[in-house]
Protein backbone atom coordinates (compact mmCIF):
# COMPACT_ATOMS: atom_id res chain seq x y z
CA UNK A 1 0.00 0.00 0.00
CA UNK A 2 1.12 3.59 -0.60
CA UNK A 3 2.57 6.25 2.01
CA UNK A 4 0.16 8.21 3.06
CA UNK A 5 2.51 11.28 4.98
CA UNK A 6 0.94 14.57 6.50
CA UNK A 7 1.17 17.32 4.79
CA UNK A 8 3.72 19.59 7.35
CA UNK A 9 2.79 22.87 5.63
CA UNK A 10 -0.76 22.52 6.68
CA UNK A 11 -0.38 20.85 10.24
CA UNK A 12 2.26 23.57 11.17
CA UNK A 13 0.02 26.54 10.10
CA UNK A 14 -1.24 29.24 12.33
CA UNK A 15 -4.46 28.45 12.28
CA UNK A 16 -4.47 24.37 12.36
CA UNK A 17 -2.14 25.26 16.05
CA UNK A 18 -4.86 27.51 16.70
CA UNK A 19 -7.44 24.53 17.45
CA UNK A 20 -7.82 22.17 20.37
CA UNK A 21 -5.54 19.64 20.91
CA UNK A 22 -8.12 17.66 20.92
CA UNK A 23 -9.41 18.81 17.26
CA UNK A 24 -5.52 18.47 16.37
CA UNK A 25 -5.30 15.20 17.63
CA UNK A 26 -8.21 14.09 15.45
CA UNK A 27 -7.36 14.96 12.24
CA UNK A 28 -3.95 13.08 12.28
CA UNK A 29 -6.13 9.94 12.63
CA UNK A 30 -8.63 11.00 10.11
CA UNK A 31 -6.21 11.47 7.68
CA UNK A 32 -4.46 8.20 8.53
CA UNK A 33 -8.12 6.29 8.59
CA UNK A 34 -9.07 8.57 5.26
CA UNK A 35 -9.42 5.71 2.09
CA UNK A 36 -7.24 7.32 -1.22
CA UNK A 37 -9.84 9.65 -2.10
CA UNK A 38 -9.76 11.30 1.66
CA UNK A 39 -13.20 10.07 2.70
CA UNK A 40 -13.65 8.45 6.51
CA UNK A 41 -16.32 6.24 6.59
CA UNK A 42 -15.60 5.45 10.12
CA UNK A 43 -15.24 8.53 12.64
CA UNK A 44 -17.65 7.34 14.78
CA UNK A 45 -15.08 4.65 15.91
CA UNK A 46 -11.95 7.20 15.30
CA UNK A 47 -13.93 9.36 18.13
CA UNK A 48 -14.73 6.84 20.26
CA UNK A 49 -11.12 5.44 20.59
CA UNK A 50 -9.77 8.19 21.08
CA UNK A 51 -12.33 9.17 23.93
CA UNK A 52 -13.46 12.59 22.24
CA UNK A 53 -16.55 13.82 22.41
CA UNK A 54 -18.27 15.21 18.62
CA UNK A 55 -16.97 18.63 19.98
CA UNK A 56 -13.87 17.91 18.47
CA UNK A 57 -15.39 17.22 15.06
CA UNK A 58 -17.31 19.83 14.74
CA UNK A 59 -14.03 22.25 15.74
CA UNK A 60 -12.66 20.73 12.54
CA UNK A 61 -15.46 21.21 10.11
CA UNK A 62 -16.12 24.76 11.65
CA UNK A 63 -12.17 25.76 10.49
CA UNK A 64 -12.81 24.12 7.23
CA UNK A 65 -10.18 20.73 8.11
CA UNK A 66 -13.26 18.66 6.92
CA UNK A 67 -16.06 18.41 5.12
CA UNK A 68 -19.01 16.84 6.32
CA UNK A 69 -21.29 15.09 3.86
CA UNK A 70 -23.93 13.20 5.66
CA UNK A 71 -22.69 10.57 7.73
CA UNK A 72 -18.83 11.64 6.28
CA UNK A 73 -16.61 12.91 6.62
CA UNK A 74 -13.86 13.79 4.22
CA UNK A 75 -10.30 15.19 4.67
CA UNK A 76 -10.43 18.75 2.57
CA UNK A 77 -7.09 18.31 1.34
CA UNK A 78 -6.09 15.09 1.28
CA UNK A 79 -4.73 15.33 -1.98
CA UNK A 80 -2.34 17.23 -0.59
CA UNK A 81 -1.63 14.92 2.18
CA UNK A 82 -2.30 11.84 -0.21
CA UNK A 83 1.38 10.52 -2.21
CA UNK A 84 -0.60 6.89 -2.84
CA UNK A 85 0.89 6.35 -6.75
CA UNK A 86 -1.83 7.38 -9.42
CA UNK A 87 -1.80 4.74 -10.78
CA UNK A 88 -4.16 3.01 -7.40
CA UNK A 89 -6.69 5.96 -7.68
CA UNK A 90 -7.76 4.54 -11.40
CA UNK A 91 -11.24 3.49 -10.02
CA UNK A 92 -14.42 4.93 -9.09
CA UNK A 93 -15.12 5.84 -5.90
CA UNK A 94 -16.50 3.84 -3.31
CA UNK A 95 -18.89 6.48 -2.06
CA UNK A 96 -21.34 7.40 -5.52
CA UNK A 97 -23.35 9.72 -3.04
CA UNK A 98 -20.22 11.08 -1.78
CA UNK A 99 -18.25 11.64 -4.65
CA UNK A 100 -21.00 13.36 -6.50
CA UNK A 101 -20.58 16.47 -3.95
CA UNK A 102 -17.15 16.75 -3.85
CA UNK A 103 -16.03 19.86 -6.08
CA UNK A 104 -12.26 19.59 -6.98
CA UNK A 105 -10.47 23.73 -6.78
CA UNK A 106 -7.82 24.17 -9.44
CA UNK A 107 -5.46 23.31 -6.56
CA UNK A 108 -6.37 19.69 -5.48
CA UNK A 109 -8.36 20.69 -1.99
CA UNK A 110 -12.06 19.73 -1.77
CA UNK A 111 -15.23 22.53 -1.41
CA UNK A 112 -18.66 21.51 -1.10
CA UNK A 113 -19.93 23.95 -3.23
CA UNK A 114 -19.86 24.30 -7.45
CA UNK A 115 -17.75 26.84 -9.17
CA UNK A 116 -17.01 28.30 -12.82
CA UNK A 117 -15.01 25.32 -14.32
CA UNK A 118 -15.08 22.75 -11.15
CA UNK A 119 -15.97 19.60 -11.74
CA UNK A 120 -17.35 16.51 -9.24
CA UNK A 121 -14.75 13.90 -7.59
CA UNK A 122 -17.02 11.73 -9.86
CA UNK A 123 -16.84 13.40 -12.99
CA UNK A 124 -13.26 13.60 -12.83
CA UNK A 125 -12.60 9.55 -12.29
CA UNK A 126 -15.23 8.95 -14.60
CA UNK A 127 -13.75 10.59 -17.61
CA UNK A 128 -9.94 9.83 -16.14
CA UNK A 129 -11.76 5.80 -16.54
CA UNK A 130 -12.76 6.38 -19.86
CA UNK A 131 -9.94 7.93 -21.50
CA UNK A 132 -8.02 4.73 -20.31
CA UNK A 133 -10.32 1.94 -21.56
CA UNK A 134 -8.55 -0.22 -23.64
CA UNK A 135 -9.31 -0.42 -27.50
CA UNK A 136 -11.05 -3.41 -28.58
CA UNK A 137 -8.97 -6.09 -30.27
CA UNK A 138 -10.14 -5.83 -33.52
CA UNK A 139 -9.77 -2.09 -33.68
CA UNK A 140 -6.35 -2.25 -32.21
CA UNK A 141 -4.75 -4.60 -34.99
CA UNK A 142 -6.52 -2.36 -37.85
CA UNK A 143 -4.60 0.49 -36.63
CA UNK A 144 -1.57 -1.10 -36.28
CA UNK A 145 -2.30 -2.71 -39.30
CA UNK A 146 -2.77 1.06 -41.29
CA UNK A 147 0.34 2.55 -39.28
CA UNK A 148 2.35 -0.83 -40.93
CA UNK A 149 0.81 0.35 -44.48
CA UNK A 150 1.47 3.81 -44.15
CA UNK A 151 5.20 3.52 -43.27
CA UNK A 152 5.70 1.22 -45.51
CA UNK A 153 4.09 3.45 -48.59
CA UNK A 154 6.82 6.50 -47.05
CA UNK A 155 9.84 4.39 -47.41
CA UNK A 156 9.00 2.84 -50.92
CA UNK A 157 7.83 6.48 -52.19
CA UNK A 158 10.19 9.58 -51.23
CA UNK A 159 9.03 12.68 -52.28
CA UNK A 160 11.26 14.70 -50.39
CA UNK A 161 8.41 15.26 -47.77
CA UNK A 162 8.77 14.90 -44.28
CA UNK A 163 6.87 11.93 -43.36
CA UNK A 164 3.93 12.51 -41.35
CA UNK A 165 3.76 10.97 -38.15
CA UNK A 166 0.98 9.18 -36.90
CA UNK A 167 -1.30 10.74 -33.79
CA UNK A 168 -0.82 8.84 -30.76
CA UNK A 169 -3.65 6.16 -30.28
CA UNK A 170 -5.77 6.15 -26.83
CA UNK A 171 -3.51 3.29 -25.91
CA UNK A 172 -0.15 5.20 -26.39
CA UNK A 173 -1.63 8.19 -24.36
CA UNK A 174 -2.52 5.77 -21.69
CA UNK A 175 0.93 4.02 -21.54
CA UNK A 176 2.29 7.29 -21.19
CA UNK A 177 0.35 8.12 -18.06
CA UNK A 178 0.85 4.92 -17.02
CA UNK A 179 4.90 5.15 -17.19
CA UNK A 180 6.89 5.56 -13.88
CA UNK A 181 3.94 5.09 -11.52
CA UNK A 182 4.51 1.22 -11.33
CA UNK A 183 4.03 -0.27 -7.77
CA UNK A 184 5.57 2.23 -5.49
CA UNK A 185 8.82 2.55 -8.52
CA UNK A 186 9.67 -1.53 -7.63
CA UNK A 187 7.73 -2.96 -10.48
CA UNK A 188 9.69 -3.19 -14.01
CA UNK A 189 8.18 -3.16 -17.17
CA UNK A 190 8.88 -2.41 -20.87
CA UNK A 191 6.08 -0.65 -22.79
CA UNK A 192 5.54 -3.77 -24.19
CA UNK A 193 5.00 -5.38 -21.60
CA UNK A 194 2.66 -3.45 -20.23
CA UNK A 195 0.58 -3.01 -23.44
CA UNK A 196 0.37 -6.89 -23.42
CA UNK A 197 -0.63 -6.96 -20.03
CA UNK A 198 -3.44 -4.20 -20.16
CA UNK A 199 -4.48 -6.11 -23.07
CA UNK A 200 -4.68 -9.48 -21.26
CA UNK A 201 -6.11 -8.16 -17.98
CA UNK A 202 -7.55 -4.61 -18.51
CA UNK A 203 -6.59 -1.74 -16.06
CA UNK A 204 -8.22 -2.48 -12.85
CA UNK A 205 -6.80 -6.41 -12.98
CA UNK A 206 -3.68 -4.60 -14.03
CA UNK A 207 -3.12 -2.90 -11.20
CA UNK A 208 -3.93 -5.16 -8.41
CA UNK A 209 -0.84 -7.54 -9.66
CA UNK A 210 1.49 -4.55 -9.50
CA UNK A 211 0.62 -3.93 -6.37
CA UNK A 212 0.85 -7.73 -5.45
CA UNK A 213 3.89 -7.66 -6.82
CA UNK A 214 5.34 -4.72 -5.25
CA UNK A 215 4.14 -5.37 -1.61
CA UNK A 216 5.64 -8.84 -1.85
CA UNK A 217 9.27 -6.77 -3.19
CA UNK A 218 8.71 -4.76 -0.92
CA UNK A 219 7.82 -7.26 2.38
CA UNK A 220 10.53 -9.92 1.29
CA UNK A 221 12.88 -8.22 0.00
CA UNK A 222 13.47 -11.01 -2.93
CA UNK A 223 14.86 -10.19 -6.02
CA UNK A 224 12.41 -11.30 -8.84
CA UNK A 225 14.13 -11.60 -12.57
CA UNK A 226 11.22 -11.02 -14.95
CA UNK A 227 8.20 -9.16 -13.44
CA UNK A 228 6.28 -9.50 -16.46
CA UNK A 229 6.53 -13.39 -16.43
CA UNK A 230 5.41 -13.35 -12.91
CA UNK A 231 2.49 -11.06 -12.99
CA UNK A 232 1.03 -13.49 -16.11
CA UNK A 233 1.98 -16.64 -13.90
CA UNK A 234 0.03 -14.99 -10.96
CA UNK A 235 -2.76 -13.86 -12.99
CA UNK A 236 -3.26 -17.60 -14.78
CA UNK A 237 -2.87 -19.30 -11.72
CA UNK A 238 -5.87 -17.27 -10.04
CA UNK A 239 -7.84 -17.26 -13.15
CA UNK A 240 -8.14 -21.61 -13.01
CA UNK A 241 -9.05 -21.34 -9.17
CA UNK A 242 -12.08 -19.92 -7.25
CA UNK A 243 -10.05 -18.57 -4.67
CA UNK A 244 -6.85 -16.88 -5.82
CA UNK A 245 -4.26 -17.98 -3.45
CA UNK A 246 -0.49 -15.59 -3.41
CA UNK A 247 2.07 -17.48 -4.79
CA UNK A 248 6.08 -17.11 -4.37
CA UNK A 249 7.72 -15.51 -7.78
Amino acid sequence: MGKKPINSEITSSDVFLSMSHQAQLLYFHMVLGADEDGVVNSSRAILGSLGLSNQALQELAQMRFVLLVGPWVVIKHSRLHNSIQKLRQLHLPRLPEVAKQLYLRPDGVYTDHREAGYQTLWEEKSALLSSLHPLPKEEKRRERKERKEATSFNKEVDTGLPVPVPAPTREKEKLELLRGELGQGLVMLTDHQMEDLLDKLGVDVFDQYVQKLANYLSSTGYQVRNHYKTILRWWKQDSQVDTPESSRP
